[in-house]
């Protein structure tokens, strides 16, 4: 009986298989960092919204600087 025929492709799909998922991996790495950074973006931005006047006041910092 051949077996060279179908190890060779056994062996050939969990390469590429593999190869696959590990590509899918890296890529995930890379994308997430920017969507916490447009997230964390976005957070402030709402932040901000809510509070009209914070930055002056130093609210956003959570140092209050006016007068008591």
């Amino acid at each position: 009986m051949e077996w060279t025929s179908p190890v060779g492709t056994a062996l050939g799909a969990a390469i590429g298989v593999g190869a696959t998922l590990l590509a899918d991996r890296r890529r995930r790495e890379r994308q997430e960092p920017a969507q916490t950074s447009a997230y964390a973006t976005a957070r402030a931005a709402a932040h901000r919204a809510r509070r009209p006047g914070a930055e002056e006041l130093g609210f956003l910092h959570g140092h209050f600087t006016g007068a008591v």
